[in-house]
């Protein structure tokens, strides 16, 4: 027998309340589950690993597949993508989108999201066209040359005086 646990969600995703569940395998605690899920949608665990997502009304008619992320995952998806360029706009983001921007909180998080934000803004920067054409050079033929065009010559040094040796004669 294994021991499970079903979060019934409110209207904001939020765990609404808990439902204990015993049952020997994860196909019966998944049916036993459906008769839980309210309007807003449920989500079935055990220990760690998430079983199932059981969608509500409002997220089955925008999301079909039911699993719709939490604030925190679509922040990070949000800082990956390179599509916001602070966090500011990532909780902008995420209001609009309907989910909970106050969950985004804490020095390390918006320092990891901050650092996110502006290494994949930097390679979209990167990848993206710059406004100003790139130089090339002219073909040989169209260059005005660098050096005169009759042959000079370099001017010769006079020969060095030859250094007479300063070696006492050995004996």
């Amino acid at each position: 027998m294994a021991d499970y646990r079903l979060y019934v969600l409110d209207s904001n995703g939020h765990i609404q309340s808990a439902v204990e569940l015993v049952y020997e395998s994860d196909q019966e605690a998944l049916e036993a589950a459906k008769a839980h899920v309210c309007r807003h949608g449920a989500e079935l665990w055990r220990r760690d690993r998430r079983i199932g997502c059981f969608p509500g009304e409002a997220i089955a008619a925008t999301n079909p597949v039911g699993m719709r992320p939490t604030a925190l995952e679509r922040a990070y998806q949000l800082a990956r993508s390179g599509a916001c360029a602070s966090v500011a706009e990532i909780k902008a983001r995420l209001k609009t989108e309907g989910l909970d921007d106050n969950q985004v909180f804490g020095p390390t998080l918006l320092a990891e999201l901050r650092r996110l934000c502006a290494a994949h803004a930097n390679a979209a920067d990167r990848s993206a066209p710059q406004g100003r054409e790139p130089r090339f050079l002219e073909p040989a033929s169209r260059r005005a040359p660098s050096w005169p065009s009759s042959p000079v010559q370099a001017p010769v040094a006079p020969p060095l005086p030859r250094r007479r040796s300063t070696r006492m004669p050995s004996p």
